[in-house]
């Protein structure tokens, strides 16, 4: 019954990527002028690896018999552009959209798309509450909800018989995902039949009171949901000194499980990362490994001798997801770096991918430890939804972290 599936068959498609490539902003990028240190914009780097990527991906869906007009838009990253871009013919007969990428022009694209009943994918992290009442918005990345929902659900299969701390907030925001976490264990405990246990614990605790936390027979799992960068390593200090009370202490099996944030926090390096095995819910993840990974990277480098980045990864698989299921009817889930289970609350919600990859750092290297799946529960996320903010990856001044 929901529209996003209403898209009728037609002989040709019309086809919006909405990016913010900035064109303005490089003139001489785009001119050919070029001098050893003529950089592009950060945001404009960015913007055209997800768009060579897209366009791997629209090689391959031609082969699949797709035939589609694709108009690629530049956004500027800006709300004042993004609005007279809705004025443009390419969006009135668009068929899909994907994108914007930034929090103020994707509330405002999902609104318009809403009332023209236009179907919208959006290609980066944004607030579960986007699909609120808005059946046209499909969000290909998981929001922070069903991400801590996803950690919660692998800490119920996989640690239930373990002592679990979880570090008590700062502040009202990291309170709420303490919340949510816990309540969402409970009901995947109660389904299992089981009673698990979480105590609540000062990240500012001092590593003598850490040290006699730890059962040293047990595994003691640590969660903590701040994303505070001083917060972080205050905690990480304290129970690393927890480590090093005794030759004991430091055998002590212990596990931290944080955010995807924390690999952005410079000082929180691999060593700590490694002693205590950070896990992170992540939205993606790249397998360097993988065959199918390997040959994309070959055939990039072979077609724009560039080398991918990971939003290169992200334009190939949205691209691929969004046009094979919704124009060409085929069940895409499988992705390069992304599983797209999408899933929604209600009649009158948009969907939104339930997947979150469980990941481990372990002997210096990141390992995939799992995938769950996992939607925001009915009764539990319209009560806490307006005090939740998206973790979103592109921040409004445009600085860009790639990992």
């Amino acid at each position: 019954d929901s529209p996003l599936v209403k898209i009728g068959k037609k002989e040709t498609y019309n086809v919006v990527l909405l990016l913010p490539v900035k064109i303005n902003s490089n003139p001489r990028i785009f001119s050919g002028l070029l001098e050893p240190q003529t950089q592009l914009d950060n945001v404009t780097g960015f913007a055209i690896d997800f768009l060579m990527g897209a366009q791997m991906a629209l090689d391959s869906l031609e082969k699949l018999g797709l035939n589609a007009k694709v108009h690629v838009l530049d956004t500027e990253g800006s709300k004042e552009k993004m609005t007279q871009l809705l004025q443009t013919q390419a969006m009135q007969s668009a068929d899909l959209i994907i994108g914007p990428f930034f929090p103020h022009n994707i509330d405002l694209v999902a609104q318009w798309a809403k009332n023209k009943q236009k179907h919208l994918i959006v290609p980066v992290s944004a607030p579960a509450s986007s699909i609120e009442g808005n059946p046209y918005v499909s969000l290909s990345v998981p929001s922070d909800l069903t991400l801590i929902g996803g950690l919660a659900k692998h800490i119920a299969k996989s640690h239930a018989g373990d002592r679990l701390f979880i570090v008590k907030g700062a502040t009202k925001e990291e309170e709420d995902r303490n919340r949510y976490f816990q309540r969402v264990l409970e009901m995947y405990s109660s389904q299992m039949g089981k009673n698990i246990a979480v105590k609540e614990v000062s990240g500012g605790a001092s590593g003598r009171e850490f040290a006699n936390l730890f059962d040293l027979d047990a595994h003691n799992i640590f969660i903590s949901f701040s994303d505070n960068a001083q917060g972080v390593m205050r905690f990480i200090n304290n129970i690393n000194n927890a480590k090093n009370q005794s030759p004991k202490h430091g055998r002590a099996k212990v596990t931290v499980f944080g955010l995807r944030s924390w690999h952005n926090i410079e000082p929180l390096n691999s060593y700590y990362k490694n002693r205590f095995e950070l896990h992170v819910a992540m939205p993606s993840f790249v397998n360097y490994q993988d065959e199918a990974v390997l040959k994309f990277l070959r055939d990039y480098r072979l077609k724009y001798k560039a080398d991918a980045s990971q939003f290169s990864l992200q334009g190939f698989d949205v691209v691929l997801f969004a046009l094979s299921k919704k124009l060409l009817g085929l069940p895409v889930e499988s992705g390069l770096i992304n599983y797209f289970n999408m899933d929604n609350l209600g009649p009158n919600y948009g969907e939104e991918n339930t997947s979150t990859f469980i990941v481990s750092q372990k002997d210096y290297e990141l390992h995939l430890v799992g995938v769950e799946t996992y939607s925001l529960s009915r009764k539990i996320f319209p009560a806490i939804q307006d005090t939740i903010k998206s973790e979103n990856t592109l921040p409004k001044d445009g600085k860009v972290d790639e990992e």
